[in-house]
């Protein structure tokens, strides 16, 4: 079998996973993680008419052509903490769907381009709290602060829907589009190189992560710890 069938059954399998997958479920405040409380959530999604899914070329000619119908539209309001003066910045990236709040390393003010990495949380959840600096289990540490605290810029990205950000929980469909949109914020950023910056998470984080990475070859590295193979309500 040649690369390009892998990639298009690739591609098709991926759309298909994420029109049966959940929206999102419960934001769990502390640590900025999530739960799965029982409320169910799901999304529906349609293949637009005259479209053929397996000649697609790429994950990213499928996600584009796709068409999401919530079946449910959730988003939260939880209220995002100021971080530590000097360490983050509380901003707004521009996306999609408007305006989606994030965390973001200050500049170091030296004058120079610096690498920096943005960091996919897990849960279901789609906002930001105090997880990099106040974190419960500093023992099962899932907050990638260990790159910020080593020197290295990091940027902490919110998704549609949460924390009062415009949009709904697409759980894995929609967030791809604002991990691409928190690149380009991260690329205009006068300290960052765009050549050098990285994409991380851990759980659904990392699922995230690994499916911007079939999307877009903009990240000079891609990865992630404990990737959700399973999007569905346990």
């Amino acid at each position: 079998m040649n690369r390009k069938c892998i990639k298009k059954i690739f591609a098709f399998f991926l759309i298909v996973m994420m029109a049966v997958s959940v929206t999102a479920c419960s934001f769990v405040k502390s640590g900025g993680d999530s739960r799965e409380d029982g409320e169910d959530g799901s999304a529906a999604g349609k293949i637009p008419e005259g479209s053929d899914l397996n000649a697609s070329d790429s994950f990213a000619e499928a996600h584009d052509a796709f068409t999401t119908t919530l079946s449910e539209e959730k988003n939260d309001d939880y209220s995002i903490p100021d971080p530590p003066e000097g360490v983050f910045d509380l901003v707004a990236y521009p996306s999609k769907v408007g305006d989606l709040a994030a965390y973001v390393s200050s500049d170091p003010g030296d004058g120079e381009k610096h690498p920096m990495i943005i960091w996919v949380v897990g849960g279901w959840g789609n906002g930001i709290d105090d997880f990099p600096w106040v974190y419960p289990e500093w023992d099962n540490d899932q907050t990638g602060s260990a790159f910020w605290q080593a020197g290295i810029l990091t940027m902490y990205p919110s998704f549609r829907g949460g924390c009062g950000n415009p949009g709904y929980y697409e759980t894995l469909f929609g967030e791809v589009d604002d991990i691409v949109s928190a690149y380009e914020y991260a690329a205009s950023l006068p300290y960052v190189d765009p050549e050098r910056i990285y994409l991380g998470g851990h759980s659904t984080g990392g699922t995230r992560a690994l499916l911007a990475s079939e999307y877009t070859d903009r990240f000079r590295a891609v990865f992630c710890f404990g990737a959700v193979d399973k999007i569905r309500l346990m």
